[in-house]
């Protein structure tokens, strides 16, 4: 995806009709972000321009866009300033406004879902729920005596990863073009009550549980970032 020439083959010989863009990483560096999360889109975007492709293609949006968010400026809906705190969240936000420029400049049929965080099996070990998972398997295990997290005041959205598809299935087919939704459950929960949630799925007690004072990186010093979903309910027909 990183190399353009190569993803215009590919457009041009398979003549999708729909093109889910869901290739990019939550990496390390800001260069890796950019790379990975902006500079593939417009591979992508700029591919079905010079095709000539009638595609409809579905770009993938972060959270992290939101950035530095006001505890009462929730929920959040798809107009409200972008401020991204993390090179991940920028390399997002730059996503949504190639995305609006290759909708206006070149009518590419092209729609943006804006993922809040994901609840399920086989998350990354970077991300809180996908650490947690992995400790508690070592716990499990034997390899492990605890469970270790950090803060746990921050509130969060989750939807899980099945009702999450069928959103973006919602919105690939119904959305406008140009157009951003917000894809998340529109209510907040804390991240003590999600961790209950998930000890209690495995029947662990929180005294098997060890928190951290650990420094905040990005959005994870933003204390509250929920979602405002009306628009998708309206497309979704809810």
């Amino acid at each position: 995806m990183r190399e353009a020439d190569r993803v215009l083959r590919v457009v041009r010989a398979v003549a999708p009709d729909c093109i889910y863009h869901l290739a990019g990483s939550f990496a390390e560096t800001s260069t890796a972000h950019f790379a990975d999360n902006l500079e593939t889109s417009r591979n992508l975007l700029e591919a079905v321009r010079l095709a000539n492709s009638r595609s409809r293609v579905l770009l993938v949006g972060s959270a992290a866009e939101y950035g530095d968010v006001r505890r009462d400026a929730n929920p959040l809906r798809e107009d409200f300033p972008l401020r991204p705190v993390s090179s991940y969240g920028r390399a997002k936000a730059c996503q949504t406004r190639l995305m609006a420029h290759y909708h206006r400049r070149h009518d590419v049929n092209v729609v943006l879902a804006r993922l809040f965080n994901l609840f399920g099996a086989g998350a990354s070990q970077r991300l809180f729920v996908g650490c947690v998972e992995q400790q508690i398997e070592q716990f499990r295990r034997g390899l492990v005596g605890e469970i270790v997290v950090g803060n746990l005041d921050a509130v969060r959205d989750y939807l899980p990863v099945d009702t999450a598809v069928a959103y973006l299935e919602c919105i690939m087919e119904r959305g406008a073009p140009g157009e951003v939704y917000n894809v998340a459950s529109g209510e907040p929960v804390s991240m003590r009550d999600l961790l209950e949630r998930i000890l209690a799925c495995h029947g662990i007690g929180w005294d098997k549980v060890r928190i951290e004072s650990r420094a905040a990186r990005g959005n994870s010093n933003v204390p509250c970032v929920y979602a405002d979903i009306s628009k998708l309910r309206a497309l979704n027909g809810a």
